[in-house]
């Protein structure tokens, strides 16, 4: 897949960052045996060269491709950085080099997610003017070792300036 291509066509990448693991502890040894080691390094799940290449990325969790428990981008974010399945710190890296780093993950939850609804003047970031939609975090994640992304507990969560959940009550 030249992903160099998704950028020049303005095409919006949508990945669910948990497929580019070893889900369900089986993925690894399944994609080596059916596409071999070269073909599987070039094109399985390849999140970080659309993000290097300059396409516009974002995340989410395809259902029914992954479990309800599985949805909180907290899980996913993870995932992006690691290439392992969350709380699976022994499992092999799928694709290694298709990791991406933090901030990036955060645009594609983010701002590059508004682009993609054509919504970026009214949420995607914390700006004067736009709906006040934002999650509390525990930790800062940048503080956080990418393996423990997963059990980062979210405090608080506004949506429009309002809050819709408070861990405090």
């Amino acid at each position: 897949m030249d992903v160099k291509r998704f950028a020049a066509l303005g095409v919006i990448a949508n990945c669910t960052p948990l497929w580019g693991t070893d889900y369900d502890g089986n993925f690894y040894d399944m994609y080596t045996q059916k596409l071999g080691p070269a073909r599987m390094d070039e094109r399985l799940y390849p999140y970080g060269d659309l993000v290097r290449s300059g396409a516009v990325v974002t995340y989410g969790a395809d259902i029914p491709g992954v479990q309800i428990r599985e949805i909180p981008p907290l899980i996913q974010i993870e995932s992006l950085l690691t290439r392992k399945r969350p709380g699976f710190p022994r499992d092999r890296a799928l694709v290694p080099r298709q990791r991406i780093g933090l901030h990036d993950a955060l645009r594609g939850y983010t701002i590059n997610g508004a682009y993609q609804l054509r919504l970026e003047d009214k949420i995607g970031s914390l700006q004067a003017g736009k709906h006040a939609d934002i999650t509390v975090l525990d930790e800062n994640l940048f503080d956080v070792e990418p393996q423990d992304i997963h059990a980062v507990a979210v405090r608080m969560t506004m949506m429009d300036g309002r809050i819709t959940h408070d861990a405090r009550t």
